[in-house]
C-alpha cells in the first residue's frame, strides 16, 4: 500500500490507522508512506511505527515533485521485492473501511487495474446547494456510467487518487505521467492498447471530503 501525502495532510494519520487494522493479514501487506512538501510534516508520528515505511522526498526542491515521480520511485524500490503481487496506490486525502484490502484482494483474482468507488462525505449538516449539485453528478457517473462500461467490458479513466495495479502490468507499461487529467487519459490509453482495461469496483469504497471534488469526465 502506498500513500502519497503533499500539503496539508490533516487525514493521514487516520488512514495509516485503518490502514493497520485491516481484517486481512498483516503479513501480507506493507504499509509505505511518501510525504511531498507537506505542511507541518508527520514524519515523526511514524519514527518508531514498525510497521510503517517511511519516505520524505522533501529534499530541496521548491515545488512537490508530484504523484508521477513519487510512484515511479516505490514501484523502483519495491519492482523486485520477493511476493509482491500488486500496488495500491492511495492519496493521503481518504480514508478506508476494515475490509479494504480484503475486497482488493478478492477483486485481484478479476482484474488487473481497477479503482474502487469515491464517496464524498460533507461534514457540514447545512450542504451547499453546490455541494449537493457536485454529489449528485458523482454519484450518477459512479452509478450509470463507470459501473456500466466496467459491466460492458469496458475501460474506465484511471483515478490517481486510488488505484490498484498488478506489479506484472506496472513492469510492463513503464514509468507513470499522472501531471494532469490528459495525463491520466494517455496512461488510459496506453493500458488499452495493451488489452488492459482499467475496471470501475463499486464494492470497494475509499472516502473523502467534498472539498477535494474534483471533476472528471467520463472517458
Amino acid at each position: 500500500v502506498v500513500i502519497y501525502a503533499s500539503g496539508e495532510v490533516k487525514m493521514l494519520e487516520n488512514l495509516v490507522k485503518q490502514l493497520k487494522t485491516q481484517d486481512y493479514p498483516k503479513d501480507k501487506y506493507a504499509i509505505y508512506i511518501i510525504l511531498d512538501k507537506c505542511i507541518n510534516p508527520p514524519e515523526i508520528i511514524f519514527q518508531s511505527d514498525i510497521d510503517v515505511n517511511v519516505i520524505n522526498v522533501d529534499i530541496d526542491n521548491i515545488e512537490p515533485i508530484g504523484k508521477s515521480q513519487a510512484y515511479s520511485i516505490i514501484a523502483e524500490k519495491l519492482g523486485e521485492a520477493p511476493n509482491l503481487d500488486a500496488f495500491v496506490f492511495i492519496d493521503a486525502k481518504n480514508y478506508v473501511d476494515s475490509d479494504f484490502l480484503s475486497n482488493i484482494n478478492f477483486y485481484l483474482t478479476k482484474n488487473d487495474v481497477f479503482m474502487p468507488m469515491v464517496d464524498y462525505i460533507c461534514e457540514n449538516e447545512n450542504i451547499s446547494f453546490w455541494d449537493y449539485v457536485k454529489l449528485t453528478y458523482f454519484r450518477y457517473l459512479s452509478k450509470f456510467i463507470y459501473t456500466s462500461r466496467s459491466r460492458l467490458g469496458l475501460t474506465n479513466l484511471i483515478n490517481t487518487d486510488t488505484f490498484i495495479i498488478r506489479r506484472e502490468i506496472l513492469s510492463g507499461i513503464g514509468s507513470f505521467d499522472f501531471r494532469n487529467r490528459i495525463s491520466e487519459t494517455n496512461y488510459t490509453l496506453k493500458l488499452a492498447k495493451e488489452g488492459i482495461k482499467t475496471s470501475f469496483i463499486e464494492d470497494i469504497k475509499i472516502y473523502t471530503d467534498i472539498e477535494n471534488y474534483t471533476s472528471r469526465v467520463p472517458s
